[in-house]
């Protein structure tokens, strides 16, 4: 009687975690896709990615700045009505037109701080590139990395279940004992829980790398390998040096 508690348990405890797993699923392939290629995914990433929008935005907001540092100062004019003599009907009327001369070289001072201003939003707007294209690569490495992992963990389950198919042939048999089902049924849900936790990763995985690309759909499938191609790269340019 206690083991089939147990056993309805672990049922009860399995279909809960393939409801909330197929819930996930349906939420994320509702605007899903495979992510493209490194090359690809960087060059849309450049254009499209929030924190190099932000930077794109400061260098037109400098570049606007220097536009507004070239300009003269603009003229002004002012008007004064005051009366001069005792007599009530005697008003005097003083239009005054003011035209600033900036010396001692102010306007180019504030050109060249302006343009400074420009430098220094550019250099950051490559510094950030530069940040931006390595974390890229390693949020795409570490999304491979995590698809593999699954793949292992499906490879258990199944070498699993052929274990549990084993142990209950023996059982059966009468060449084992029942503890031997037990302990691989054990296994196998240890192999399950394995391939979830992995799965989980990848999927999380795919959700920041779609958010570091500044994607509108949640990649679900991986394209080209980009660390098979790295490594493919590698070894020619070795074989390329042995050669030379």
């Amino acid at each position: 009687m206690i083991f089939s508690s147990k056993v309805l348990c672990q049922y009860r405890l399995s279909a809960y975690n393939l409801l909330i797993h197929a819930s996930l699923l349906c939420f994320i392939q509702a605007h899903a896709e495979d992510v493209p290629s490194f090359g690809v995914l960087l060059r849309q990433g450049l254009s499209q990615a929030p924190i190099l929008l932000e930077q794109s935005a400061n260098i037109r907001a400098a570049t606007a700045n220097i536009q507004q540092a070239k300009a003269y100062l603009n003229p002004s004019i002012s008007g004064l009505s005051e009366n001069l003599n005792t007599r009530a009907d005697y008003i005097q009327h003083t239009v005054l037109l003011t035209q600033p001369f900036e010396i001692g070289g102010k306007r180019a001072a504030r050109i060249e701080a302006r343009s400074k201003d420009l430098l220094v939003a550019e250099t950051r707007d490559q510094e950030i590139q530069v940040l931006y294209a390595a974390e890229l690569a390693t949020a795409y490495a570490m999304t491979e990395a995590m698809h593999e992992r699954m793949k292992v963990a499906e490879n258990d389950i199944s070498r699993a279940n052929d274990d549990t198919n084993a142990a209950k042939t023996l059982v059966e048999s009468g060449r084992e004992a029942s503890l031997r089902v037990s302990q691989a049924q054990a296994n196998l849900s240890a192999a399950e829980a394995s391939f979830q936790a992995a799965e989980a990763n990848f999927i999380e995985a795919m959700v920041r790398l779609s958010a570091l690309a500044g994607s509108t759909s949640t990649y679900t499938g991986l394209g080209e390998s980009f660390t098979s191609r790295i490594l493919s790269e590698n070894r020619a340019k070795k074989d390329d040096s042995e050669t030379s």
